[in-house]
């Protein structure tokens, strides 16, 4: 089986997402004979070894639905939400594997074993055989759930399979439901400072919230490919950020800024979100969705800004030149947009490359790194902390 988006997942650990699966491939015998698990039971001496592998199955182009990208007749299990229980916590827990990679596994909600009705509500891909844990917030009893179990790029694998169940759910829980969505109908909420633009290959969201306002965190969601013509489709976000609240003493209004390091973006393509406020007792607040144009810059990439461990005060930025014979502009600006530094790069080549500066005669306080090839420029901000004297 293959994954979606290897490398990203080695960079963020774990990516979750949320959505159902459209026109995936016809129901499987796997699935029709998932075994049956009780909440509160563990299944254990588990093996994949005599999983039979299906046809390869690609989700649609047009919109990955999960972090897995084929479903085949490996290991399924199922369950029923029962009354009283709010939280469940699905545990696989290897043995041993006979590869690194380990397993992979999917939490789907379906009344029937048929793709056509599957709503994904749990995806965890980790390359490694550490423990699995996939997570779910369902207060209704009644709903019908599927474990899918997998080894990754054909692993077998031995493990114990536990479903957990709890009867209190606290809004902390959130910080394990990335990916899910309930889907009950959240209120709207308004965000009147909220700044959206496309830069540095990613979308960078900015906005501000009342200090006097209940925000037990953020969420930001991006709305798959097909929401304006398909009913209902904004049930089904993909969450791509979660964003803890800073509530300052003093402050009338606080600033939240958000970076779209998960999103696989494309040139010219069009990516609508929007942001989620949930309370401390777990109510949602949704905005209005928004959209952004994605604008690619290929030539070249500059990295984040960092101090040199062995140079306090001297401040060093990666960048990747794609371009033979290509010049830059370096610049630092202080927070008012002051240019302080300025130096170039004539015809470099491809290559990979660092440049260096030396801010130690600046104050403590938000700077700007800018590096442009002439059409493009990526920009960085960084910040001098206040040092001891």
């Amino acid at each position: 089986m293959r994954n979606y988006a290897k490398k990203l997942f080695y960079s963020v650990l774990i990516l979750f997402l949320s959505g159902p699966a459209f026109s995936q491939a016809p129901p499987n015998d796997a699935c029709a004979k998932a075994i049956a698990i009780e909440p509160g039971q563990k299944l254990t001496n588990l093996s994949n070894s005599t999983a039979t592998v299906g046809p390869d199955r690609e989700t649609p182009a047009v919109f990955e639905t999960t972090c897995i990208q084929t479903i085949e007749n490996d290991m399924w299990f199922k369950f029923t939400t029962a009354a009283d229980i709010e939280f469940y916590e699905v545990v696989i827990s290897t043995r041993f594997c006979n590869t690194p990679a380990g397993l992979q596994a999917l939490l789907i909600r379906s009344d029937v074993c048929d793709e056509a009705q599957y709503i994904y509500r749990a995806c965890a891909n980790k390359i490694n055989t550490d423990t699995i844990f996939l997570y779910l917030h369902e207060p209704d009893p009644g709903h019908n759930y599927f474990i899918y179990v997998d080894g990754y790029d054909g692993t077998i694998c031995e493990y114990d399979l536990e479903v957990r169940a709890r009867r209190n759910f606290s809004p902390t829980d959130y910080d394990r439901l990335r990916f899910d969505y309930e889907l009950d109908e959240p209120v709207s909420y308004e965000l009147p400072d909220l700044k959206t633009d496309f830069t540095n290959n990613q979308t960078v969201l900015e906005w501000t919230a009342a200090a006097t306002e209940d925000v037990a965190q953020f969420m930001v969601e991006l709305l798959p490919e097909f929401a304006p013509e398909t009913p209902d489709a904004s049930h089904y976000a993909r969450v791509v950020g979660i964003i803890k609240p800073r509530n300052l003493v003093g402050l009338e209004r606080t600033f939240y800024e958000f970076r779209d390091f998960l999103t696989p973006f494309r040139e010219a393509e069009t990516y609508t979100y929007r942001i989620v406020r949930i309370s401390s007792q777990g109510k949602r607040a949704v905005s209005a969705p928004f959209s952004v144009k994605a604008r690619i810059i290929e030539t070249f990439f500059m990295g984040t800004v960092n101090e040199l461990p062995d140079r306090p005060g001297f401040y060093s930025v990666h960048y990747i030149n794609k371009k033979k014979k290509q010049s830059f502009t370096v610049r630092v600006r202080d927070a008012e947009g002051k240019e302080l530094k300025r130096t170039r790069l004539e015809k470099e080549p491809v290559r990979d490359g660092y440049v260096t500066v030396d801010m130690s005669p600046y104050p403590p306080g938000l700077y700007e790194f800018e590096m442009d090839n002439g059409s493009d420029a990526f920009r960085r901000k960084f910040t001098l902390p206040d040092r001891p004297k």
